[in-house]
């Protein structure tokens, strides 16, 4: 077993985890685990390059694993690799679904989009959440920056100030931004403008009031599942991708109550945690 440290979340990525296959391709690793697409990518792509064959298991948060090119099919990779991957599509459509709940009158919805966000990690979760808000009625408020990542903190809270009570009904919080925790600073907005916050599970403990997808312990059990058949002799191609098996409401009435927003009894009852 080798851990290696947290990935930089910069341009460097690729030649990290490159490095970092390289090294466990060496050490003559039986198996690769990978917590995201980026590097499962990466991984899969230099043991190509190597001639290897070592066995790699993925979790894909933010991208379809066949559009991003991890595999042929959900079926069957057609490679060394398989995984576990959030059906994005269906992740949008419920948080869309809870927020007309939670608040029925939301007509616009605000988003911090480009110059606040990693790119990568939103390229497919973005547009996918326009497609849907659109579906379902809502106006999406954008709110953009030209400042470089470095000044994205004093950027987002420069914006922040020139929003008014009235301006958007809720706030839609994306995974992937420049400074931490912007989630924050947004919960701090939500709660000014006194409207409903959604953002990701990894987000929401610091800010925000629900969210709902699949968590990354969730999604590591479901892994270790896979690498358990591998061991046992099952090659990565013949077991097939999976969606995440448990998707999780929760909620947070304490934080939601600061911005004025009341859980309905009908959300409470189906909420898999509700933080107090």
């Amino acid at each position: 077993y080798r851990e290696f440290p947290p990935m930089p979340t910069d341009d460097n990525v690729a030649k990290t985890t490159a490095e970092y296959t390289k090294t466990l391709l060496k050490e003559k690793a039986d198996l690769i685990f990978t917590p995201l697409e980026f590097q499962a990518i990466e991984a899969l792509a230099t043991t190509k390059e190597m001639g290897n064959n070592t066995q790699i298991v993925f979790i894909s948060q933010f991208h379809d694993p066949v559009a991003f090119g991890l595999a042929k099919s959900f079926r069957s990779s057609g490679n060394n690799a398989t995984g576990v991957a959030l059906d994005i599509v269906e992740v949008t459509q419920k948080q869309l679904e809870f927020l007309k709940k939670i608040k029925p009158g939301v007509k616009k919805i605000g988003i911090f989009t480009d110059g606040f966000r990693v790119p990568p990690l939103s390229e497919v979760l973005l547009p996918e959440f326009m497609r849907q808000a659109a579906k379902f009625g809502y106006e999406v408020v954008t709110y953009t920056t030209k400042a470089p990542p470095r000044d994205a903190e004093a950027a987002f809270h420069a914006t922040a100030a020139t929003i008014k009570p009235g301006d958007i009904d809720a706030l839609f919080h994306l995974a992937g931004h420049y400074f931490d925790p912007q989630e924050a600073a947004e919960s701090e907005l939500a709660a000014r403008l006194k409207v409903p916050m959604v953002a990701p599970l990894e987000d929401l403990p610091n800010g925000g009031h629900f969210g709902y997808s699949g968590g990354f312990f969730d999604s590591g059990k479901q892994s270790a599942k896979m690498v358990d058949k591998i061991f046992r002799g099952t090659k990565p191609s013949d077991i097939p991708i999976e969606y995440n098996e448990k998707l999780s409401l929760v909620v947070y009435p304490v934080r939601a109550r600061l911005a004025g927003v009341e859980f309905p009894e009908s959300i409470l009852q189906i909420a898999d945690t509700i933080v107090k």
